[in-house]
């Protein structure tokens, strides 16, 4: 029995990890992979644990002696990609840096998964992924603000006039999509100064 899932995360690292090891603990294997679509085969509720490794920072030689060793190990792992920092031109593509996780499979047996991803390289991930949010809040905050006519323009309408410009529905839109944008922001924000401070051994 096979099961299809459509998800997205805000945070590809560790609500992905807890969303399949949950998946796991019901008894649904992952079997593949394609960006944010999901194939799960039945399993053994709990037999099957997963871990995310962001794999930016390692060069191609690095990635594929790990791999090798999840090999070893008899790791299963499957190759996600993020569109981090893409830019399109056309029919040309580049990303500046390779940008890809490795989610991990392993055996609920006891034993503890190859560690490669290292504290400089999980605060890469999350710089990244705040400044994409922090773009999306500017082109957010421009639309609202300086988009023709203006919020306060629309809202001395309404109470001078009582005239409703139906484009208003279209700034509190902005406003709405801006609010969880800024979220993701400061929980970004919050994870990078966790990985910034100093590790007690």
């Amino acid at each position: 029995m096979t099961k299809k899932a459509l998800k997205i995360f805000t945070d590809a690292l560790e609500e992905q990890k807890h969303w399949l090891n949950a998946m796991a603990s019901e008894g649904w294997r992952l079997v593949q992979v394609n960006q944010c679509i999901y194939m799960f085969e039945a399993c053994r509720p709990g037999q099957f644990l997963y871990k995310i490794e962001f794999a930016a920072g390692q060069s191609k030689q690095q990635l594929e002696e790990f791999k090798d060793q999840l090999d070893r190990f008899q790791i299963k792992y499957f190759t996600q990609g993020l569109e981090i920092g893409k830019i399109s031109l056309g029919s040309k593509r580049w990303r500046p840096r390779p940008s890809e996780l490795l989610i991990m499979e392993k055996r609920n047996d006891g034993s503890p998964f190859p560690d490669s991803t290292t504290r400089g390289e999980e605060l890469q991930y999350y710089s990244k992924m705040r400044s994409t949010f922090s773009v999306a809040a500017v082109l957010l905050a421009l639309a609202f603000f300086l988009g023709s006519p203006s919020t306060l323009s629309m809202i001395t309408d309404i109470f001078e006039q009582g005239i409703v410009d139906w484009r208003i529905f279209y700034k509190i839109t902005l406003l709405v999509l801006l609010m969880p944008v800024c979220l993701m922001i400061v929980k970004y924000t919050g994870k990078m100064r966790k990985h910034r401070q100093p590790v007690i051994r």
